[in-house]
């Protein structure tokens, strides 16, 4: 797709931009700009993924300090998990994708996890190295040098104390759209089908409900190749 967009003046093609604070997208009737590093005018934008990780203060059952942020669980390699344990908040679906894909780790898992991700962690109840806690609420505080501690209240209210090497989310994603000219739905994520002409969105960022790899794979080659059929016919309005 950059291969063949690169060489259209009105399409160049930036791929792999984490978009930041500073980004934002603006529509001026069938034009377009976007604002990176750069102002990239008159593009074609596709917009992927666009969700990112809920944080401890999002989750009504974890208590923690305001400013705390957390990384999830995806971006743990193997030498953030080997011979060590870590406490992982929330049972989403990356629980059993970050073992399946380490599984020679030897790692201690302690999954923290609310009533509503009762039917998640079923894929990894029989991982010998993962420790299921079933909590009513979970009260985050700092350990002793690096380490991480925190207080479960269990769901029929006995508690316990729990200590690890390290803390990661897997609590779920919100979507994180640049500011500008796009369009939200009242959950925050952009309906592929109320964009500009020229915005096409791909991946996660389009609803809540079609978070998963195969889909996001379908729309992102759909988007390209929308974008690459728009840079040899004329667009036009929807």
């Amino acid at each position: 797709m950059t291969r063949w967009a690169s060489p259209t003046r009105p399409c160049p093609s930036t791929a792999g931009v984490r978009l930041g604070g500073t980004a934002e997208l603006k529509g001026r009737g069938r034009g377009l700009s976007l604002n990176l590093d750069r102002l990239v005018r008159d593009c074609r934008a596709v917009f992927a993924t666009g969700t990112g990780p809920l944080q401890p203060r999002d989750a009504a059952w974890v208590t923690a300090s305001g400013g705390l942020t957390l990384p999830p669980l995806w971006q743990a390699g193997e030498a953030d998990a080997e011979g060590r344990t870590l406490l992982v908040l929330g049972g989403d679906r990356t629980v059993g994708t970050f073992l399946r894909a380490h599984p020679a780790t030897e790692t201690r898992l302690l999954v923290a996890y609310p009533a509503a991700d009762a039917y998640k962690v079923e894929e990894i109840r029989e991982d010998p190295r993962v420790t299921l806690l079933p909590v009513g609420h979970l009260t985050l505080g700092p350990g002793e040098g690096a380490s991480v501690s925190a207080e479960v209240a269990g769901r029929s209210g006995e508690r316990r104390a729990v200590v690890a090497d390290a803390a990661y989310l897997s609590i779920g994603n919100a979507p994180t759209a640049p500011p500008g000219d796009l369009v939200r739905g009242a959950d925050g994520y952009c309906p592929p089908t109320e964009q500009h002409p020229r915005v096409i969105v791909a991946g996660d960022l389009r609803s809540a409900r079609f978070q998963r790899i195969m889909t996001a794979l379908g729309s992102g080659g759909e988007a390209a190749l929308h974008a690459y059929y728009a840079t040899r016919e004329p667009i036009t309005e929807s």
